[in-house]
């Protein structure tokens, strides 16, 4: 298991509003060597091709940079904005579970070989809906992807701090919908999965929302600790699923110190949004060469989106700065045009210099 001496941030930013419209941007251009690979895409439809195409291409561009630092003893990770993957025809969702399958198949399969074994990959979530008795009940389910190909070993696939090990790959489900993930004008947050009672007591179990916490299988820090990424979902970041006006991540440390358990702070919190910024009370990190990141497709509406990264000074108080990119480089998809905005939002690559872990 190496450990890591660094880790390097890489952003992909895209605008991510249901107001865009997305069609501009299937020009892109990509040679796909796997042929197996090359099969899988083409069962995907268009919408949700060019998005992996997209972050495969932002993938090769970021390896590619000068900027990028190819040392193993360095860990990259890599974060797209929530709603990465919605459908572009309805500016909506997706329909059907399969599909959302498929894409983080497509995903696993391309960034499970060993050129990936540094990375930690978060492209974003994939929003969708599965109709039941003819209604429309929305998901939002955020993928996240252990470069390389991990398998975890038998009996391995918790730490013993009671946290999920993950190997090649996982996936979360957002545990409550906010008004504004859907297409505009129109509020569905009744139709939100995560209130139907089908799917309440699952989503809103405590285990299942600690597992928003996981360990990557194969990752350590400078001192050998396993390392702990936390990841949540734009308004997952400020507000629980049992009404607190906390993040999930605190909310689950508070519900486990009441259990007698412990929540272990993190090396990186990880907020995949769009229309989020980060909150220093929602943050759970540990006091030195611990991170939180944020990737946002929405940017308040007016710069296309947004990147941050902070550092930890001491277990209270937090950088109030971002740390600044070393590298923007504005990818060859076309950007976008959106609908009733007087801009054009271009899709970003951020990369920012090695900190230490």
């Amino acid at each position: 298991m190496p450990n890591y001496l660094k880790f390097q941030y890489v952003s992909l930013e895209k605008p991510t509003l249901p107001i865009h419209d997305d069609l501009q941007n299937t020009f892109l251009e990509y040679a796909v060597q796997d042929p197996t690979l090359r099969v899988e895409l083409q069962v995907l439809p268009m919408s949700a091709r060019y998005r992996v195409i997209r972050f495969l291409h932002a993938v090769d561009q970021a390896q590619a940079s000068s900027h990028f630092d190819p040392a193993h003893t360095t860990l990259k990770l890599m974060v797209a904005p929530e709603f990465f993957f919605r459908d572009d025809t309805t500016l909506d969702s997706y329909q059907d579970v399969t599909l959302v399958t498929q894409i983080y198949a497509t995903l696993l399969r391309a960034l499970s070989t060993p050129q990936y074994k540094d990375w930690l990959f978060i492209p974003g979530s994939v929003f969708w809906h599965s109709l039941i008795n003819g209604v429309p009940h929305y998901f939002n389910t955020t993928l996240i992807i252990n470069g390389g190909g991990h398998q975890v070993a038998p009996g391995q696939g918790r730490t013993a701090q009671g946290i999920r090990v993950v190997g090649a790959g996982v996936t979360t489900q957002k545990a409550l919908m906010s008004r504004i993930d859907y297409a505009v004008g129109l509020d569905k947050t009744a139709q939100d999965g995560a209130l139907n009672e089908l799917f309440k007591p699952i989503i809103g179990d405590l285990e299942w929302r600690r597992d928003h916490v996981f360990s990557p299988y194969g990752k350590s820090d400078s001192q050998g600790n396993p390392l702990l990424v936390g990841v949540e979902t734009c308004l997952e970041h400020v507000q629980s699923t049992q009404g607190a006006q906390i993040g999930l991540i605190k909310d689950v440390e508070r519900e486990l110190q009441s259990l007698g358990q412990h929540l272990p702070p993190l090396h990186f919190q990880v907020v995949s949004s769009c229309g989020m910024r980060l909150n220093p009370a929602s943050l759970h990190i540990r006091p030195n060469n611990a991170y939180a990141l944020l990737c946002d497709g929405a940017g308040g509406g007016t710069t296309g989106c947004t990147t941050v990264l902070y550092g930890a000074v001491n277990p209270i108080q937090y950088n109030t700065e971002p740390l600044p990119p070393l590298a923007v480089k504005t990818l060859k998809a076309p950007g976008l045009v959106p609908l009733n905005l007087p801009a054009t939002f271009n899709t970003e690559l951020k990369i920012y210099k090695p900190e230490p872990l």
